[in-house]
């Protein structure tokens, strides 16, 4: 049996089980419910049976070769997010990463497979062309200017770009990844029949995402596990990333805007009330952080961490960020 069929039975049977009778809204009960059937179309779209039959929308790497592994599974998420709103199955291209991976260590030619589990089981056979990726970047200057993604009226101008691009792309077999316009519309804009149930849907929607691109190659979480055993980090531990470097300037309104793009950038008193709102948590759960590791490009995040009364042992291990 083909391996991609063998990889859609299991997807196929659930999705079979969960739609067969009532319709999907007397299905979607809660969030817990909605991951599971939003699981179940991620499979059945990202696995199709004939790949030679599927729609497909190409995630270019090449064209990545001065993002940062971050912004890659970002994009990522968002020709998912993408594919899935076009019906389509998101790809990766054949054009390696930039990332300097051990040849010893790794042979895959485009190294997405060094680091993360595929999100496909199909692939693409040659480059994309210049032409694809031109047609494609020829796009950003259609996105309408987005000054605060939270106002309803701002929304209105991403779902609108949204419903346009898919419609006039509804007869093409093949098309290149639009990021960051269309991909970020799409990551940001939760499917209707999910809104219903899912509280702040448009966050869970994207959280789904990125967590099911997000999913680390086996011998890269067995060496992360190992490491975690190795320093004490548990259950209850508290772990956090303290990016200072190209997001160091604080903004009051924290969101700025940029060619479409939107980016959160924090100051230590925005860290520091995420830090105690975690601890708080913890403790109401009788589960009080006994260590808190901070991961950081800041030399002086130690001291500032550690400034004031807040009653806990704190682990400092630095790192840089490079993403």
């Amino acid at each position: 049996m083909p391996v991609c069929v063998q990889t859609m039975i299991r997807p196929l049977m659930l999705v079979l089980l969960l739609l067969a009778g009532p319709s999907v809204s007397s299905i979607l009960t809660d969030q817990d419910s909605a991951s599971l059937l939003l699981l179940s179309e991620l499979q059945e779209q990202q696995h199709p049976i004939d790949c030679s039959q599927a729609r497909l929308l190409v995630y270019d790497l090449k064209h990545l070769d001065e993002e940062g592994m971050g912004g890659i599974l970002l994009k990522a998420a968002g020709a998912v997010a993408q594919a899935y709103y076009e019906d389509r199955t998101a790809i990766l291209s054949d054009d390696p990463l930039s990332y300097g991976v051990p040849r010893e260590d790794c042979k895959e030619e485009h190294q997405w497979d060094c680091w993360l589990k595929p999100f496909s089981s199909c692939r693409l056979s040659g480059s994309v062309s210049r032409a694809e990726l031109d047609k494609a970047s020829a796009r950003f200057g259609e996105m309408p200017q987005i000054l605060n993604i939270r106002s309803k009226k701002e929304r209105s101008k991403f779902d609108t770009f949204l419903s346009d691009s898919i419609k006039a792309r509804d007869h093409t077999d093949r098309v290149v990844y639009d990021h960051p316009l269309l991909g970020d519309a799409a990551l940001y804009t939760c499917p209707e029949k999910y809104r219903e149930v899912v509280p702040d849907c448009d966050k869970w929607w994207a959280g789904e995402l990125m967590a099911y691109v997000f999913r680390l190659e086996p011998r890269l979480q067995k060496a992360l596990d190992d490491y975690t055993s190795e320093i004490g980090y548990g259950q209850g531990d508290i772990a956090m990333h303290v990016r200072r470097g190209d997001a160091i300037d604080y903004h009051p309104e924290k969101v700025v805007t940029g060619g479409g793009q939107l980016q959160s950038q924090y100051d230590w008193p925005e860290y520091m009330k995420f830090l105690d709102l975690a601890r708080e948590e913890l403790s109401v759960a009788n589960m009080p952080p006994p260590l808190v590791f901070i991961a950081t490009d800041d030399k002086d995040a130690a001291r500032k961490v550690s400034k004031g009364d807040r009653n806990f042992s704190m682990s400092f291990t630095a790192a840089h960020a490079f993403c």
